[in-house]
Formats: C-alpha cells, sequence, structure tokens
C-alpha cells in the first residue's frame, strides 16, 4: 500500500511539472499547482504512516521538492501580490509594458543569484579540500585528487570565461558590482578564476570598443 502512495505522490509532482504546457490562465495553473503539492504531502504522510520520524522526513522532502521546484522554474510562489522565483522571467510575469520586455540573457536570472552560483561552487570546492585533512583522510595533494582539481580547472573555465565574456559583451562593470561573491569565487580558486575572468573580461571590452569604432 505505501508503494501505492508512493507512485500517487511522484504522479502528482510530475503533473505539476506540466501544468506550464496548458491553455489556461496563469491564475488557474497556480492553483492547481498548490492543490497538487497539497496531495503530495497527503500521500507522502500516508506512505510513511505510522513512524513518526519517517512522516517528517517524507514531508520535509516533498516540501523541498514542491516549493523548490515552483521557486525554480515557474511563477506560482505569489504572496501579497509579489512573485518569488529564480527567473526574472517569471517574476514578470504578470507585469506589462516594458518592466516585462526582458532580453534573453536578462531572462535567466539577476546577477546575485547567479554570483551566489558562481561562489557556491568555490565554497563547495574549498569544503572537499577541507574536509581531505579530517582524521583518518590522506590529506590533499594532485595524486589523490586529480579530479577534484579538474573539477575547478573546469569550475574556472565554464563560468570565469563565460561571464567575462558575457558581461563584458553587454557592457556591465566587472562581476555586475557583486564582488563578495566574486571575492569568494577567486579566493576560493587561488585567484585562477580572478586571473581568468579579468582577462577575458579586459579582452573583450578592448575588442567592442574596437569594433564599435
Amino acid at each position: 500500500m505505501s508503494s501505492a502512495f508512493i507512485i500517487a505522490a511522484g504522479l502528482c509532482i510530475v503533473a505539476g511539472g506540466f501544468l506550464d504546457y496548458l491553455k489556461v490562465p496563469l491564475e488557474s495553473k497556480r492553483r492547481i499547482y498548490w492543490y497538487l503539492a497539497a496531495l503530495t504531502m497527503l500521500f507522502a504522510v500516508l506512505a510513511a504512516y505510522p513512524d513518526p520520524a519517517t512522516i517528517l522526513a517524507a514531508i520535509g522532502v516533498m516540501l523541498i521538492a514542491t516549493v523548490g521546484w515552483a521557486y525554480a522554474h515557474t511563477p506560482y510562489i505569489r504572496i501579497r501580490g509579489t512573485i518569488y522565483a529564480f527567473q526574472p522571467l517569471h517574476k514578470n510575469a504578470e507585469s506589462e509594458g516594458d518592466s516585462a520586455k526582458l532580453q534573453r540573457h536578462e531572462q535567466i536570472a539577476t546577477p546575485p543569484k547567479i554570483w551566489w552560483i558562481i561562489a557556491g561552487f568555490g565554497l563547495a570546492f574549498d569544503v572537499a579540500v577541507c574536509s581531505s585533512f579530517l582524521p583518518g583522510r590522506e590529506g590533499f595533494s594532485f595524486h589523490n585528487d586529480r579530479e577534484l582539481i579538474l573539477y575547478m580547472l573546469g569550475f574556472c573555465l565554464l563560468f570565469a570565461v563565460g561571464m567575462g565574456y558575457g558581461e563584458a559583451k553587454f557592457r556591465y562593470p566587472i562581476a555586475q558590482g557583486q564582488r563578495l561573491q566574486f571575492f569568494i569565487a577567486s579566493v576560493s580558486s587561488a585567484g585562477l578564476f580572478a586571473v581568468v575572468y579579468l582577462s577575458v573580461y579586459h579582452l573583450t571590452s578592448k575588442a567592442t570598443r574596437h569594433r564599435d569604432n
């Protein structure tokens, strides 16, 4: 019986993910989504019953899943007239006029969110390095942690080159003013992120000015 409730909860989550394809008003989609989220919670409780600890864990997991999905991919979180969403495109879902017209590169996320994601990757690297020095671990070395080093190199190339080029191309200031996140990413990579980002940023800015002239 618990398996059936788990499957039912999963189907509710999947159904909520497909609401965006329905040709119905946004408010109707929002209500249907949260009705499905409530059903998901109910099925999770029934699947975990009668163990209280399992019930709380199931509710927590489903709450994170439903609210997290709504925040990341939809404009369904609306509190006191304000939409809370990861993407500006969704935050402006009910706006009209110029405030709703965003360029493609502005629809992904706001600068603070993007730069906190980048800083988060750097902090994750720091945690991995520090944990290697815990008792019983061999410590950090190139021989034992090649995959981790390659991950950091990939991180620097992907984000530093991409952000440096994109922000210079659209004539944004360095890191779009997100100094703390930029500092964290730079320190976490022993300065490599800053070197790559600033090099790409200045080269792109120079090329852009030359092309305009």
